[in-house]
């Protein structure tokens, strides 16, 4: 999936951004004028940004006087604007250089990156306390950016962003975190600002800790987003803290930072919300889950004193990509439990604790076959698609496979529902007959769609014999991770 690919991505962001910004107004009609203002600004503010800093500006201003303009205004700092320092836009810069046989891409990419800070500093001096107050930690990883050599601006800039980051409500909105650590991982590899790069990675720890953000999270992609983004930021800030603190030798104080980074690394909540913190885990490919977890680890093996500790750590990882961990996990637990080993029924247990009750359901297919909540012995596999989604369709052949073939594979422990939504039975109908697709379908009642929060599609939930159940993460080895869960 293309992460920043803007032409493909914008009109679904602005549909999502315009979501959050509908639920937040009195009036239809308000909103209407508003939903068509808020993207006319928004575009303008992508079409000239890198070409003409004025009429950015311009965009700018109209955009915050706006009510629901915050969604908006992130994606367009966030991604938009930020795009030109990401490399990725580097190496497309080289390749294009390099096809035109100019003899300095490095020049060619330097111009792209003052063309972009030229608007930034519009931004930021344009004295509108909105847009300033968002802008400014961007503004200051530009300008740490452009101006590394510049040790006493560096440190300035650096000391200004530390403040800013501890007297910010909502570290969300403007991103104040993410750019702390962008900040971080271009001065810490410098030695000139080693001190510096500490005050700022133990600042960004401490305030991390307590400015949690607002909210209960009941469900709200909005929401979601940001716990995904919060729990982001906090696992790589003590990530970070932790490396640091082993490079020093200070390993038992290291481990007290990547426990907690373990705590907050992406869980499948997260992973199925995982836009709320693109940008990042483009940035700093350093910090995954699966690195932040062998560090983690790397820290307790072999310590006898940690072997329950251990074993909590590698059921996370097995829990979270059991493609990857689980028979890890299975040989750590029968190695260090000889007389009552049996994983089955620890793997069992550790699901079922990590699962979320399923809510309660029942839904008839087209065929008449009644499908429902009620356990029955088998894990649910609950397939969410539409005869109108290009991503479903392209699974279908291999769900058929599994569905003919149940008998003879992990399947024959699954019971299979899917269920069409946003459809017609006749679209459906003609679908499974012009594919000679044999798999049950039920058509979506809307109910239960928001029962299990589908959002996106397609949308898999596998519920456990116990009734617990999970969305399995988009864009994954659906087929193995299901099989890996559902194994003994």
């Amino acid at each position: 999936m293309q992460i920043l690919t803007l032409n493909t991505l914008r009109p679904i962001i602005l549909r999502v951004a315009f979501v959050v910004f509908f639920i937040g107004n009195a009036t239809f009609g308000v909103q209407g004028q508003s939903e068509e203002l808020l993207t006319k600004y928004r575009d303008g503010f992508w079409k000239s940004y890198r070409s003409n800093s004025d009429s950015a500006l311009i965009y700018a201003r109209k955009l915050v006087k706006l009510p629901g303009y915050e969604p908006f205004l992130r994606e367009a700092l966030q991604q938009d604007a930020f795009s030109s320092f990401l490399d990725v836009t580097k190496q497309k810069l080289k390749a294009k250089v390099k096809e035109e046989q100019q003899s300095s891409w490095e020049n060619y990419y330097l111009e792209e990156k003052l063309r972009q800070y030229k608007t930034l500093t519009k931004l930021y001096e344009s004295k509108n306390n909105e847009l300033v107050n968002n802008v400014k930690p961007l503004y200051i990883f530009a300008s740490v950016d452009l101006n590394i050599v510049d040790s006493l601006k560096v440190s300035d800039l650096t000391k200004s962003l530390i403040s800013y980051i501890a007297s910010q409500k909502n570290l969300y909105q403007s991103s104040a975190a993410t750019y702390g650590l962008f900040v971080y991982r271009i001065i810490e590899k410098d030695k000139r600002y080693e001190k510096l790069a500490d005050e700022l990675i133990s600042s960004l720890v401490s305030v991390l800790a307590v400015k949690q953000l607002s909210g209960q999270y009941n469900g709200y992609t909005q929401e979601l987003r940001e716990r995904a983004w919060y729990r982001y930021v906090v696992a790589c800030a003590n990530y970070f803290k932790g490396i640091q603190l082993s490079r020093a030798g200070s390993t038992k104080e290291a481990l007290k930072y990547y426990r907690t980074a373990a705590e907050y690394s992406a869980d499948l909540t997260d992973l199925n919300n995982n836009r709320g913190f693109r940008t990042e885990a483009i940035t700093l490919p350093e910090a995954t889950s699966n690195r932040i977890y062998m560090a983690y680890l790397k820290q307790l093996i072999g310590d006898p004193a940690s072997k329950d500790e251990t074993l909590k750590a590698l059921s996370q990882m097995a829990f979270r990509n059991p493609i990857a961990y689980k028979e890890q996990l299975r040989t750590f637990y029968t190695e260090t439990n000889p007389v009552n080993g049996d994983f089955s029924s620890y793997w069992n247990n550790l699901l079922n604790s990590q699962l979320s009750k399923s809510p309660t359901f029942k839904i008839k297919g087209i065929d008449g076959t009644k499908y429902s909540s009620v356990t029955s012995g088998k894990w649910k596999l609950i397939d969410f698609w539409g005869t109108w989604c290009g991503p479903c369709r392209e699974e279908h052949p291999i769900l058929e496979k599994l569905f003919v073939e149940r008998d003879k594979s992990f399947f024959n422990n699954i019971e299979l529902i899917t269920i069409a939504c946003q459809d017609e039975e006749e679209n459906v109908e003609n679908y499974q007959k012009l594919f000679r697709y044999t798999f049950p379908v039920a058509m979506s009642d809307g109910r239960i769609n928001q029962l299990f929060n589908v959002t996106t599609f397609p949308t898999k939930v596998l519920m456990s014999p116990e009734g617990n159940s999970m969305t399995i993460p988009y864009g994954i080895d659906w087929v193995n991770y299901v099989k890996a869960y559902v194994s003994k």
